[in-house]
């Protein structure tokens, strides 16, 4: 943007505010600063032939990548956690 455009958009006040977040994103990529969380549940199988064979999995459940900084990443991938554990509390009380 020129400078006469910046002062066209919001007459100054918040251009560095902009400026300041497009430099911290853009440094986040550079240094690879970027994450990204999965979500897995332990899934338990038996075999309809025999019953008494069993195993346990993790399956995927939930993703999410392409956060800048971790301190947001972590508050994102613990509230899909919270989310995923709090519906399995709840499916296993029913």
């Amino acid at each position: 943007m020129t400078g006469e455009e910046v002062i066209a958009l919001d007459c100054g006040l918040l251009t560095e505010g902009y400026v300041e977040a497009e430099m911290e994103e853009y440094e986040a990529w550079a240094t690879g600063d970027v994450w990204g969380f999965v979500v897995e549940e332990r899934v338990g199988w038996t075999r309809d032939d025999a019953p008494d064979e069993s195993m346990e999995t993790w399956e995927y459940v939930d993703s999410c990548s392409g956060f800048y900084g971790g301190t947001y990443a972590r508050q994102q991938a613990r509230e899909a956690l919270a989310f995923y554990a709090n519906r399995s509390v709840g499916s296993t009380a029913a």
